[in-house]
């Protein structure tokens, strides 16, 4: 093994470039030649499992002095293989690496432009065994190896929906959507925050677990969220996550929902139906609209007042469920059965919230038929009488 090692130094220094200048990213802290040097086998270099690139760069540091450092170069570094740094010990111009200092190495990843503190295996020389870590010793040497692990492993978070719209709730009622968390990566996910934030956050309420809690890689945890408008009208809001996902630490989805809720209008706001024979009908109608933007639930229909009993709803039947922007026409009949002013109340339940009960004032009066009469009670003999228009004429026996 040894002079395997040999023989791989003569080949490295013969092909080791002696014009390196400041292009590369490691510089040494020595120049010329080296005092007392020791010789870093670097028998494995990876990231990640697979060879390093050949601009990347491995540097042999004392502390945070640079005593030695090579590019990677066209080398796949092994024990039969490997990739020889030449360091120089301080000649004591505060230069160089102290005998009885650890060996540490550092790597330059070129392509993603990163400078790594890299573990390193010792190995032993002849025998390539892993050693313990070595220190630095003039004129002395060291074989290592290392295997990057970078990117670190690191939690991936998914939010699925990315957004959810509540559609149309009634005003003072909830609905409930729910969302899926995902860990998607290598690391824990911690989840440090999670709440709802906009405009309209007020209507809107999540429900998870308490926070901070962590979520292993594969595994998802669910989150529940409470809409309850308490207007009517459009709401949006955000369902913000605040965890330690390194590239997004802040995960928003949107929210949407809108309030609703029905309004009742009724016309005309009164009914008069004037004089009406007693024993006699007369019938109006009154049209019940829903302006407002969902559906009004007509609860009763009934009539009360003075005089309810006067009045009647000849086709009320089934109480009506009214659309947004529809009407139902309401026939109200009136039927004196006395003579005189009569008054009622069309009353109508409903669920509009703020106008449940709308009244509509009846008005009507009862009359009796009138007529007149003729009397002829001195009649000529053999003559006839012919009776006035719209009158009767009585016979002397029914007088």
């Amino acid at each position: 093994m040894r002079g395997q090692l040999v023989s791989c130094f003569i080949v490295m220094v013969l092909l080791l470039d002696l014009s390196r200048a400041s292009a590369f990213h490691f510089q040494k802290c020595w120049d010329g030649g080296a005092f007392n040097s020791m010789a870093v086998y670097i028998v494995e270099a990876k990231r990640n499992g697979v060879d390093l690139a050949p601009a990347d760069e491995i540097g042999v540091f004392d502390g945070t002095q640079c005593v030695g450092y090579r590019t990677v170069a066209s080398h796949h570094p092994s024990f039969l293989t490997p990739l020889l740094i030449e360091t120089s010990q301080d000649d004591g111009a505060g230069c160089g690496f102290q005998d009885g200092h650890p060996v540490k190495v550092k790597v330059w990843i070129d392509s993603l432009a990163v400078e790594i503190d890299a573990a390193v295996q010792f190995y032993d020389i002849d025998t390539g065994d892993s050693i313990a870590p070595v220190a630095f010793a003039g004129n002395g040497s060291v074989a290592l190896g290392f295997d990057l692990v970078y990117p670190p492993p690191a939690p991936d978070i998914s939010v699925s929906p990315d957004s959810c719209d509540f559609g149309r709730v009634r005003v003072g009622r909830s609905a409930s959507k729910s969302f899926t968390i995902t860990n998607d990566g290598e690391a824990a996910l911690e989840l440090v925050r999670i709440a709802c934030t906009g405009a309209d956050s007020s209507l809107f309420v999540a429900e998870s677990d308490e926070t901070p809690f962590t979520i292993q890689p594969g595994d998802s945890s669910f989150v529940n969220v409470g809409f309850t408008p308490t207007f009517r009208g459009a709401a949006h809001a955000w369902l913000t996550i605040l965890c330690n996902d390194p590239d997004e630490g802040t995960v928003k989805a949107s929210l949407a929902g809108a309030g609703v809720e029905p309004d009742i209008a009724v016309a005309p706001p009164s009914l008069d139906f004037g004089p009406v024979y007693v024993g006699r009908q007369s019938l109006k109608e009154v049209d019940i609209t829903n302006i407002g933007d969902d559906t009004l639930f007509i609860e009763s229909l009934g009539l009360a007042g003075r005089s309810p009993d006067q009045f009647d709803l000849p086709d009320s039947g089934r109480p009506p469920h009214i659309a947004p922007g529809e009407s139902h026409r309401l026939a109200v009949a009136f039927a004196p059965a006395a003579a005189g002013e009569k008054d009622a109340v069309l009353r109508i339940t409903s669920d509009d919230p703020d106008e449940n009960i709308r009244d509509v004032d009846l008005h009507g009066t009862g009359v009796l038929p009138t007529f007149s009469l003729q009397i002829d009670v001195n009649p000529k003999q053999g003559g006839a009488t012919t009776p006035a228009p719209g009158t009767h004429l009585f016979t002397e026996g029914e007088v």
